[in-house]
């Protein structure tokens, strides 16, 4: 399930860099592990979408009344969909491919 999120510009920006890999929201739509958010970045000075937006897969969920997290709110882990992939694709190969031999150092004289 894809879940739409209006998101102020400098919390986007940060996902969209890197330096904030999570999402504390309201937990008002069925947020699941697995899930896709789409965050759409909003200009709250003009009321409008910017138009840029990204989307991230709800890795991990924590939700309220654990870890002090408020009742009714939850805590997304987000993570790039693609990177997941990409490490599942290279450890599918690496079962697939020849036991591994091994590696010995040379003797020294």
């Amino acid at each position: 399930m894809i879940h739409e999120l209006k998101t102020y510009p400098e919390p986007f920006n940060a996902v969209l860099c890197g330096r904030k890999t999570a999402e504390f929201r309201k937990d008002d739509r069925n947020f699941e592990a697995g899930d896709s958010v789409r965050l759409r970045e909003w200009d709250p000075a003009n009321e409008r979408y910017t138009g840029f937006e990204l989307t991230k897969e709800i890795s991990d969920i924590r939700r309220g009344p654990d870890f002090d997290i408020p009742e009714g709110f939850a805590m997304l882990s987000l993570s790039d969909r693609t990177v997941d992939d990409g490490y599942k694709t290279f450890f599918q190969a690496m079962t697939l491919a020849a036991p591994l031999t091994a590696v010995t150092s040379p003797t020294r004289s």
